[in-house]
């Protein structure tokens, strides 16, 4: 054992043990006795996370002559805090002074939290790429298209002015005639709106009224938003407040959050949306959207994550929130959720720009 000792572990990183099938423990490195601070006589299943157990235990049940060698990968516990490790385990047979046919498994592990929360980090980076080349791809689409629509728009709004023009006002038609002219005025509206939506966004940082931002995005929304029956409550300080930011990344902020958020909850038609900013004492500006409802999934901590292939009966395209939260990081801003049962409350921080 000595000799073994020496080989193990001198200049050794990675994690080395033995044990039986019911996870006893009969040798560990140095290495090992670092990571866990553990003494020799433990149990190698007994760090692995309950959750995890299973597989390792399968791996182990499933080696033999034929197939001595496996990988697993599963979680501890170190310091109060999830890791991840990965062991190569073999099977080993007749070990001296073991009576037992198949008397251990022998394991060499090392940490791979670093390695994985990287991964996973790239996999979002490369998300984000996918999505932001997606998205300049529609938005040069969307400006095509509003384009074409903003043309045979100022026809209907011109001839409905000429009618209005010739009939009298007491006419039946005349009615008609002024709701053909509104309606144009306000489809024009929400063109003009999609246009400097689908905009370039090089853009210089100013300081940017957080109401008027708000108000350009219900301009999209506002339909939508009758469309499904949701009551939509804003509460703005009667002083109006700014923050140093881009403008149209706001207003994408608020078109990505009011189109996505209502979908979020379980609440059922008419659903209520209350949208809240005050000016903290601390620099910031605090805007809370509070959406009837709790969340369709309990695991708050996935909420920002990208959903690439959203439910059939969703309205959101399963990618705002991610965008909702990256334009408000390009802020120096923060967001967070939770739940009281009743409402989903979703709270952002953005550094105030003073008051307009």
């Amino acid at each position: 054992e000595a000799r073994y000792r020496a080989i193990v572990d001198e200049h050794q990183t990675e994690m080395i043990c033995r044990f039986r099938m019911d996870g006893a423990l009969t040798f560990i490195n140095e290495a090992y006795a670092r990571y866990y601070g553990a003494v020799r006589g433990g149990n190698f299943l007994a760090t692995v996370i309950e959750e995890d157990r299973a597989p390792v235990v399968e791996l182990l049940n499933s080696l033999s002559t034929e197939k001595p060698v496996g990988e697993v990968t599963h979680r501890v516990l170190i310091a109060g805090k999830e890791r991840w490790l990965t062991w190569i385990i073999r099977r080993v047979e007749h070990l001296p002074g073991e009576n037992t046919e198949i008397s251990a498994f022998q394991a060499v592990g090392r940490d791979v939290t670093e390695r994985l929360v990287m991964e996973a980090e790239v996999r979002s980076a490369q998300q984000r790429l996918s999505e932001s080349a997606r998205l300049s791809s529609v938005g040069r689409l969307a400006a095509s298209v509003a384009h074409q629509i903003s043309n045979p728009l100022t026809t209907v709004i011109a001839e409905g002015q000429m009618l209005l023009h010739d009939l009298n006002p007491g006419l039946e038609a005349y009615v008609s005639a002024e709701a053909i002219v509104r309606a144009g005025w306000r489809a024009q509206q929400v063109v003009d709106s999609l246009m400097k939506f689908s905009a370039s966004a090089d853009e210089e940082r100013t300081l940017v009224s957080v109401g008027d931002t708000i108000e350009q995005a219900l301009i999209l929304c506002s339909a939508q938003y009758q469309a499904e029956l949701i009551n939509l409550v804003i509460n703005l300080p009667e002083t109006p407040v700014r923050v140093m930011g881009f403008r149209q990344q706001l207003i994408d902020l608020w078109i990505n959050f009011l189109l996505a958020a209502p979908s979020l909850t379980n609440a059922p038609a008419p659903k209520r949306l209350h949208i809240n900013a005050t000016l903290s004492q601390n620099g910031y500006i605090m805007l809370q959207v509070l959406v009837e409802g709790i969340p369709s999934d309990p695991d708050l901590s996935t909420i920002f994550d990208p959903t690439l292939i959203p439910t059939a009966d969703s309205s959101s395209n399963g990618m705002e929130m991610t965008i909702c939260r990256e334009i408000i990081r390009r802020h120096q801003g923060s967001i967070t959720v939770s739940t009281d049962g009743d409402f989903t409350c979703f709270e952002i921080l953005l550094p105030s720009g003073g008051e307009a």
